[in-house]
């Protein structure tokens, strides 16, 4: 892939646009690269704090981790 290309281009990957909301609407040109850029960092983000979550959860209830 080069530089300025986002995964899928032009068609826009369906599971991209599954996952992320309005991913399939960015336009394809550098305003839409950065945007689309940000909006996969951003469900990276919010997909690592639900994994983090569910981690310590299950830690928590298993007697596997304490945080005191």
């Amino acid at each position: 892939m080069g530089a300025g290309s986002r995964p899928c281009t032009p068609t826009r990957c369906p599971l991209l646009s599954a996952v992320i909301p309005g991913y399939d609407e960015l336009p394809s040109n550098e305003n839409g690269d950065e945007a689309a850029f940000m909006a996969r960092y951003e469900a990276a983000i919010e997909l690592a704090n639900l994994v983090q979550t569910g981690l310590v959860i299950d830690a928590t209830e298993n007697d596997g981790w304490s945080p005191e």
